[in-house]
């Protein structure tokens, strides 16, 4: 449980949607690509699918419906993105997300999936292609992932092998990417007004001073949606990346904020309860200064600061050349004399 110390909020910030976003670079799938282009909702065109109607029925359907709906539509694009299988999925998308599906419907699903994001199967086969001749993958940051067991003579052995060749290197740019983003802030952020907690999965959590808030959540967002990819890797995601915000006194209770935006301050006083109460307080926004810029070492903090001007005074050490070894003395022959007694 992350708590934070008096007069600063914890904030979380993660990646919406990184797998998927990043897999249809890698795809090139122009659907998937421009649902991201067009900051649209993949959950729902994927729930359309799914229940087998158009935009307006599904509009039409009451509020529950569609949650549950959003919900089995989750299942299907983390499940099938990676090629899974319609008996897998079945009890994939009831361990982890609570949904049923019934052969048919998952077999229907799967087939409907892979009909509208209609490039991902290729793009399944030329990574096991690719696996199979070189027995690695590698992701868009470079790292490699060997994969010695793709020439397995198990069958299931090979198959978690191509497995891997399709989602390891998805998963691990999507967690490159906040870790690129902590190193940015670690160098250039002041730990005073923001200091850096964690990073779980693909989240960022901080603490964030009260005040600066608003300025806090615009930072984190700012540096995991600006990765500098070009200059670093020499590649571009076809797509937007984006970071969800939430904060709370603790982060075991963390308020979500849709509709968050870099170009205009959020209204924290809509947060609010059913019967109409504010649920957090929040203090009236700043900007710290110098917008939160370190103009120090990133290895110090305010309270371990020191005078420029400081005398190191240099220890000499005498070097102290060790005794002579001294000469072995021969051991004195002892004669022993055995007395034998008459019994």
């Amino acid at each position: 449980m992350f708590v934070p110390p008096p007069g600063y909020f914890v904030a979380e910030l993660d990646l919406s949607q990184a797998e998927l976003r990043i897999a249809a670079s890698m795809a090139n799938d122009p659907t998937m690509l421009q649902i991201y282009r067009e900051a649209g909702d993949i959950h729902t065109a994927t729930a359309l699918v799914v229940l087998g109607m158009t935009l307006e029925q599904f509009q039409e359907l009451p509020k529950s419906e569609r949650k549950l709906a959003r919900t089995k539509a989750k299942s299907v694009n983390f499940g099938f993105l990676y090629g899974m299988g319609w008996r897998n999925f079945i009890v994939f998308a009831k361990t982890q997300y609570g949904v049923e599906f019934t052969e048919d419907e998952a077999k229907r699903t799967r087939n409907g999936f892979f009909h509208k994001y209609s490039r991902l199967q290729a793009w399944h086969e030329r990574t096991r292609a690719f696996a199979m001749e070189h027995k690695f993958v590698r992701s868009y940051s470079g790292r490699i992932r060997h994969l010695p067991m793709v020439d397995s003579e198990e069958e299931y052995i090979q198959q978690e092998a191509m497995r891997q060749a399709i989602n390891s290197p998805v998963q691990e740019f999507g967690s490159s990417l906040g870790v690129m983003a902590l190193g940015r802030m670690d160098k250039e952020i002041d730990p005073e007004y923001l200091q850096i907690v964690g990073f779980v999965h693909d989240a960022i959590v901080v603490y964030i001073k009260k005040e600066y808030l608003d300025w806090g959540l615009k930072t984190v967002k700012t540096f995991m949606e600006t990765n500098p990819l070009k200059e670093w890797f020499g590649t571009e995601l076809k797509c937007p990346i984006v970071a969800d915000c939430g904060f709370g006194l603790h982060l075991g209770e963390i308020h979500e904020l849709e509709g968050f935006s870099l170009d205009r301050q959020f209204d924290y006083g809509s947060l609010r309860d059913d019967a109409g109460n504010p649920l957090i307080e929040v203090p009236r926004q700043r900007i710290p200064p110098n917008n939160g810029r370190l103009t120090r070492s990133p290895y110090t903090t305010p309270d371990d600061l020191e005078p420029e001007d400081v005398v190191i005074a240099t220890r000499r050490t005498r070097i102290r050349r060790p005794a002579a070894t001294p000469q072995l003395v021969p051991a004195k022959r002892i004669n022993r004399r055995i007395v034998r007694r008459a019994a």
